[in-house]
């Protein structure tokens, strides 16, 4: 468990904090080493990489993106979108559709 934290960025005393005590890009650390432990086979994100460093967000686009199961998630991050979306689903305030392709497809279709 001690090395799963480690690889997860907890080091130290840091690993026997309080959830309550902890920053928010460390609950949201937290949070993604929980779900990684459970195995879900469905997984719902609203913007999953705010307030992570730089390193978590690579780490979280790395381990979405080998995630085997389906998952829906809302986010500006590019690369996010880039990496792991494989559908995207557009919802204006009149109309709404699904496009099925990558972001660079989307674009392209779209006039980007």
């Amino acid at each position: 468990m001690r090395s799963f934290l480690g690889r997860m960025f907890f080091s130290g005393d840091s690993v026997f904090k309080n959830s309550q005590d902890c920053s928010g890009g460390e609950k949201a650390r937290l949070m993604f080493s929980r779900m990684m432990l459970r195995e879900s086979n469905f997984l719902l994100f609203d913007q999953p990489l705010d307030h992570l460093d730089t390193e978590s967000i690579d780490s979280v686009i790395e381990g979405l993106s080998k995630y085997k199961s389906s998952l829906i998630f809302a986010s500006y991050n590019r690369a996010l979108i880039k990496e792991v979306s494989n559908m995207i689903l557009e919802i204006k305030p009149n109309s709404s559709f699904i496009f099925k392709g990558t972001l660079e497809e989307y674009e392209k279709e779209m006039g980007y």
